[in-house]
């Protein structure tokens, strides 16, 4: 039987690796982060909103075995190593499941694509990513990239809450 959530990140992370490249091991969470986000998206696609979330706790929970070095460090981790995948994978999709809610669907699936756009075929690191949510919204998110990207602060679910409250004022 195919793993639809297997091909989900498989095709996640050969569409942002192709696309976009991160400038040093540093910004791999774009990389990972995105792949592990759009199998996130492909599950509430194709099974709704409950069955992300029950898969996006799975994730955090993993993201929270990393807790000392700040994603935007990562090249400190050890080549291939389930920590480097905890830090830049999980972290970086439970980062963007926040940033989500942060700025709404409309905003984040808009910069998404224009980031898609800008980017393409080009060396990236977050400082262009965080530009691109910034122009799409209209609003400052150095803070949250602060907290999340730059600090070792780990998602918790007093965070998710916060922001899946704020998803469900937009909806």
């Amino acid at each position: 039987m195919v793993n639809s959530k297997l091909i989900a990140n498989q095709l996640g992370r050969q569409w942002w690796e192709e696309l976009t490249s991160p400038a040093t091991r540093n910004h791999l969470w774009l990389e990972n982060g995105l792949a592990a986000y759009s199998e996130l998206l492909w599950t509430e696609h194709e099974k709704g909103p409950a069955a992300m979330e029950q898969q996006l706790h799975d994730v955090m929970v993993e993201s929270l075995t990393i807790d000392n070095v700040p994603v935007i460090q990562a090249s400190r981790m050890e080549d291939y190593s389930p920590e480097l995948w905890a830090l830049t994978g999980s972290k970086g999709a439970s980062v963007l499941n926040m940033l989500r809610y942060a700025v709404g669907d409309d905003n984040f699936f808009k910069s998404l694509k224009a980031y898609a756009q800008q980017y393409a075929w080009k060396s990236v690191n977050t400082e262009d990513f965080r530009k691109v949510v910034e122009n799409v919204s209209g609003q400052d998110y150095g803070y949250f990239f602060i907290q999340w990207i730059e600090s070792s602060s780990a998602p918790s679910s007093n965070s998710n809450t916060r922001f899946s409250a704020r998803r469900r004022a937009f909806a």
